[in-house]
C-alpha cells in the first residue's frame, strides 16, 4: 500500500483531519480541540492507530505566525499550547515521521494556487472571513511570507485610528455587534429582507472590506483577490462586495480592476494546503 500523508487543520473548537495523496483528500473527520498539549498528542496517536494506514508524514495547518525554518508557531490563538514551543521537533519525536507546519490562511492560499481558484496566478491576495480576518499573499506564483513571516496578516491593519480590521470587519464580530449572535448569514438574510439596522450593519462591513481590497489592489497591483471562510461562495454577499469594490475603484479613477473570486476548495482548503506544503518541503529536502 502506498504511503500517504496525514493532514490536520487545528482550530479553536475542533481539529479537522484527512488523508492526502497529493491530489485527493479522503478519510476526513474531526475531533474536539484538546485542552492540553499532552492530550493533543494523545488524540493524534489514537487517530493514527484508528486509521491503520501507512503514513509517511504529517502536515499541520495552524493559527498564528509560523516560522517553518525554526519549527515554531509564534503569536497567540485559541489553542495556546501550540505556540512558543518546538512544535515540529516534539511532533517528530512523538510520531517518527517528517512534520511540517504552516499558517492556516497560508495553507488555504497554497491550496488555491495548487488546484483551485488561483491556479496559474502570479499574484493574488486571500482574505479569510470568519471569527477574525486572516490573509495570505501570493507573489510570482509562490506564497510570500515576508522576512518575519508576518506578510498577509491583514486583520492587524487599521480601518482608521480607532478601528482595527479584524474586530471591525469579521463576519462574527459584525453579527455580534448587531444582536449578540455570531451568525452572520442570518444577519445577511435580514438585510436582504430589508430590515434597516441589518442593512446598515452589512453595508458598513462591506464598505470597510471593499476599501481594504481597493487599497490592496492599488498598493500592490494584485489582479486577483480570493475570499475564503464561511462566506466563500455566498452569492448575495459576493455580488454586494464586487459592486462596492468596483464603485470604490471607479471613484479613485483606477484604470484596471481586480477579479474578486470565492475560494474553490472551501472547507477543504486548509487540509489540502497542509498536504501540498509537506510535499513541497519533502521535494526541497531531496
Amino acid at each position: 500500500m502506498t504511503e500517504q500523508l496525514l493532514v490536520c487543520d487545528v482550530g479553536g473548537t475542533s481539529v479537522k483531519y484527512g488523508i492526502f495523496d497529493g491530489q485527493v483528500l479522503s478519510h476526513q473527520g474531526k475531533f474536539p480541540t484538546p485542552a492540553t498539549w499532552e492530550e493533543f498528542q494523545s488524540e493524534l496517536a489514537k487517530l493514527r492507530q484508528e486509521l491503520d494506514l501507512p503514513i509517511k508524514g504529517i502536515g499541520f495547518s495552524v493559527p498564528g505566525t509560523v516560522l517553518p525554518d525554526k519549527g515554531l508557531i509564534e503569536g497567540i490563538s485559541a489553542v495556546p499550547y501550540i505556540h512558543h514551543r518546538p512544535f515540529v521537533q516534539e511532533m517528530t519525536q512523538a510520531f517518527q515521521v517528517p512534520i511540517t507546519i504552516e499558517n492556516d490562511a497560508n495553507c488555504a492560499a497554497v491550496a488555491e494556487v495548487h488546484s483551485g481558484a488561483a491556479q496559474g496566478a502570479q499574484a493574488a491576495a486571500l482574505l479569510v472571513l470568519g471569527s477574525g480576518i486572516g490573509g495570505a499573499l501570493v507573489l510570482n506564483g509562490q506564497l510570500y511570507r515576508g522576512p518575519g513571516g508576518f506578510a498577509g496578516e491583514f486583520g492587524y491593519g487599521m480601518v482608521d485610528f480607532s478601528r482595527r480590521v479584524s474586530p471591525t470587519m469579521s463576519p462574527v464580530n459584525v453579527a455580534r455587534r448587531y444582536n449578540g449572535s455570531s451568525d452572520f448569514k442570518a444577519l445577511l438574510e435580514l438585510a436582504t429582507q430589508g430590515y434597516p439596522e441589518a442593512k446598515d450593519a452589512v453595508n458598513q462591513m462591506v464598505d470597510d472590506l471593499a476599501l481594504l481590497i481597493h487599497n490592496l489592489y492599488v498598493f500592490m497591483d494584485l489582479p486577483l483577490i480570493l475570499i475564503g471562510g464561511a462566506l466563500s461562495g455566498n452569492q448575495a454577499f459576493s455580488r454586494l462586495l464586487e459592486e462596492r469594490v468596483k464603485t470604490f475603484l471607479e471613484a479613485s479613477e483606477v484604470p484596471h480592476h481586480p477579479q474578486v473570486r470565492s475560494c474553490a476548495h472551501r472547507a477543504d482548503a486548509n487540509l489540502i494546503g497542509a498536504g501540498v506544503t509537506w510535499l513541497a518541503a519533502a521535494e526541497l529536502s531531496e
